[in-house]
């Protein structure tokens, strides 16, 4: 942990007692089963919730974790305004990010996401002490259409894309290779609205 998604906690009282053990269960697990001695905990487990284990403790009792552990993009409150058209890639609890050294390129300020982009991930033990690195495939703008231009009437811009390969480390990995960008917040794709999930809203006069 927090590569992998088993944790394995041992109890060992001075005496045999009657206790209860909480374990808590991340917010960003989606899911996950618990093992007390060797068999599985039935009952209903909430992320973000701590989940009670009462019972008579022996030295040796074991508990295990195993949690669903899995890339996936985040999209953060609409309210946050330098983040909108932008997703994050977390994997459990950590946050990732594209960092120049991995992506020479292109430049990572330019990748966009897809929203359907199929996230692929591989244990990386020569990298930063040992790093779960995500890949995936996303586009890139083609810069040379704005020249020396900072803006441009959007509908005369003939906008060209490249597929390239990306590659993303851990954030608090960043910035211990060489200089150059790194960026957490990518630009993303959104994907359509259906009709089905708007309303109409209300105005009033």
């Amino acid at each position: 942990y927090p590569w992998e998604g088993r944790v394995k906690l041992e109890v060992n009282p001075e005496k045999s007692d009657m206790f209860s053990l909480f374990i808590r269960i991340p917010e960003w697990c989606e899911e996950v089963k618990i093992i007390v001695e060797g068999k599985e905990f039935k009952r209903r487990i909430l992320p973000g919730t701590y989940l009670k284990i009462e019972k008579d403790w022996d030295y040796g009792d074991t508990v295990e974790v195993f949690m669903s552990i899995k890339p996936m993009l985040m999209i953060s409150h609409p309210h946050v305004l330098g983040n909108t058209d932008r997703v994050a890639i977390r994997r459990g609890p950590i946050v990732y990010c594209l960092e120049h050294v991995d992506n020479p390129g292109f430049d990572v300020w330019d990748i966009i996401i897809p929203p359907d982009v199929q996230l692929r991930e591989d244990f990386r033990p020569e990298l930063l002490n040992g790093v779960v690195m995500v890949r995936g495939r996303a586009f890139v703008i083609d810069s040379k259409v704005w020249k020396s231009k900072l803006y441009l009437p959007l509908r005369n811009i003939p906008l060209e894309f490249s597929e390239v390969e990306f590659r993303a480390i851990p954030y608090y990995a960043w910035a211990n290779r060489e200089p150059g960008p790194m960026i957490v917040w990518l630009r993303s794709l959104m994907p359509k609205i259906p009709p089905e999930r708007t309303r109409a809203c209300r105005v009033s006069s």
